[in-house]
């Protein structure tokens, strides 16, 4: 029997654990259709309402396997049952071919102090910037190579960052 999953925000997690999920897919097509028209989009909802879950779905569908970008197993194994998989054409051409800059902040909330909290934020953009390390081959200027470097080793305080934030 699935169970229904109270306050989930991650996309992949709950699919994989076989919990309830409606299928709001079809919504990344709708996505990708309006952005020929505008150049942000902003979701506006009520508390709880699945903005986190939304877009660790577009993560869970855009971001490639960063050890083989070849390998869509796991983005099968995820989205056969869903709508959007029946549209082979958007598959072929989206899914896992993007790579993703997904900072939530509330890997930062931390109750015990300012420190704790931009030291678990620090960590966080840390996390991030590692799986990212195809920037490395990218033509980046020095300032932007040793920002990326910074952040990535955790080696980094907030206001040395100013202009690339």
């Amino acid at each position: 029997m699935k169970r229904i999953p109270i306050g989930a925000d991650d996309f992949k997690s709950l699919i994989l654990s076989c919990g309830y999920y409606v299928d709001k897919t079809r919504f990344i097509k709708d996505l990708f259709d309006t952005a020929l028209l505008v150049k942000v989009q902003l979701f506006t909802r009520p508390r709880r309402f699945g903005k986190t879950l939304f877009l660790s779905l577009l993560k869970a569908f855009l971001e490639p396997n960063y050890k083989d970008k070849s390998d869509l197993s796991e983005h099968e194994k995820i989205f056969k049952d869903l709508d959007i998989f029946k549209d082979k054409e958007f598959c072929d051409e989206f899914m896992g071919k993007y790579p993703v800059i997904s900072l939530n902040l509330k890997e930062g909330y931390s109750t015990a102090s300012y420190e704790d909290s931009l030291t678990r934020l620090k960590s966080a953009m840390s996390d991030c910037a590692t799986k990212l390390s195809f920037l490395n081959v990218l033509p980046l200027s020095t300032y932007d190579r040793q920002s990326y470097e910074s952040i990535k080793n955790n080696d980094f305080t907030v206001t040395s960052l100013r202009g690339v934030l």
